[in-house]
């Protein structure tokens, strides 16, 4: 009965990998042709106001070559600007034009990327399906690609509606850039709590429900960095080291303790804590249809965005007025404009990284 229970697991297990390879072929299939145009639209979901990049691709997919090429039409900024790429034989991505190029930089100063044109990872060896799901009105069925090389491991999942030839869903971006959020958060908590604990000592002893508080959001913050550590530490082991712009961070909010009186750290870290909700908030909303490989972080990260909600009226709510004026409004756009450039620099290379990509377009090292 055991060697037939064994026998049978193997044979499903077997058919299970055979259906995913043959999901992956079928998508490299759908991708076929000797020739197509087509003139598409570059949007950005966060500003719905700015006027799309619009340009042209050209691409040829057969059994020998994938080559795309691409042409900006406007706006006049991007005008006849010309991109080629094509896969090599080995799986990887090359720019010809400009040649030597960085395949997995942005295009048109929009997310497109040419390593995503050109769908490098169904030539992957290793594919394994997941269970069945639905995204952007399509059913679909996981599909996980995988590639071992020497000191890198790439995995991109992808939802496939195998009847239209869909894949939906790819998150190798979206889980780049949750791992460059883990990496800078224990640096922006560590200034949370020596901003709180040290207003905490300046509290009347006498207000027990405010020391209270403010005891209870410096307790959850190093909770909050402590997980966030410990999943860096993980992260450090897969990636070799922390992603360029980390050490700037670091360096940024060191400086803001230092030199900023208590009132304005204050007023930072309100201005921080509202953002950071407006963020939680938006993700506990889109979480549930996100796929993770990995338990620990899929908890890590809920749980954080549940508990982040109520922080910023605790800090209004310790010194009501602090900062109130418009120095803190000038505050709030030098902040963002920090962390921002950190995640500009941070999701692309940890994707790079993901990808054994052999020329890394920065390298703390």
């Amino acid at each position: 009965m055991l060697t037939l229970a064994a026998t049978a697991l193997a044979i499903a297990r077997a058919a299970a990998a055979s259906d995913a390879r043959a999901l992956a072929a079928a998508m490299k299939q759908a991708l076929r042709s000797d020739g197509f145009e087509l003139r598409v639209a570059l949007r950005d979901p966060a500003d719905a106001a700015a006027t799309p990049a619009r340009v042209a691709i050209v691409g040829e997919f057969d059994a020998q070559r994938r080559r795309v090429a691409l042409c900006g039409i406007a706006p006049a900024t991007i005008a006849g600007r010309r991109y080629r790429a094509e896969l090599g034989a080995d799986g990887r991505v090359r720019m010809l034009e400009p040649a030597g190029a960085d395949a997995q930089a942005p295009l048109y100063a929009s997310a497109l990327v040419a390593w995503d044109l050109l769908g490098a990872w169904w030539d992957w060896p290793q594919q394994r399906l997941g269970g069945s799901d639905r995204a952007r009105g399509h059913a679909c069925r996981w599909l996980r690609s995988r590639r071992a090389t020497a000191g890198a491991v790439t995995e991109v999942d992808s939802c496939i509606d195998a009847a239209r030839g869909l894949a939906l869903n790819s998150s190798l971006w979206l889980s780049s850039l949750l791992e460059a959020t883990s990496f800078v958060t224990p640096v922006l908590e560590r200034y949370f709590v020596r901003t709180v604990a040290r207003l905490a000592l300046a509290v009347d002893p006498a207000d027990a429900q405010a020391r209270a508080r403010a005891r209870a959001f410096v307790l959850e913050e190093a909770r909050h960095a402590a997980a966030h550590q410990r999943f860096n530490r993980a992260l450090l082991a897969y990636l070799g080291s922390a992603p360029p712009g980390l050490a700037w961070i670091r360096r940024l909010a060191d400086a803001a303790e230092r030199r900023l009186d208590l009132t304005l750290r204050l007023a930072t870290v309100e201005v921080m804590e509202r953002a950071a909700a407006g963020i939680a908030r938006r993700y506990l909303a889109r979480a549930p249809g996100w796929r993770f490989g990995c338990d620990y972080a899929r908890h890590l990260f809920a749980q954080h965005a549940r508990e982040e909600l109520g922080h910023a009226e605790i800090i209004a709510g310790l010194q009501p007025g602090a900062g109130r004026g418009g120095t803190r409004w000038l505050v709030a756009p030098l902040l963002g404009a920090a962390i921002l450039a950190y995640l500009a620099l941070a999701v692309p290379w940890i994707a790079a990284r993901k990808l054994g990509h052999p020329r890394l377009p920065i390298d703390p090292r």
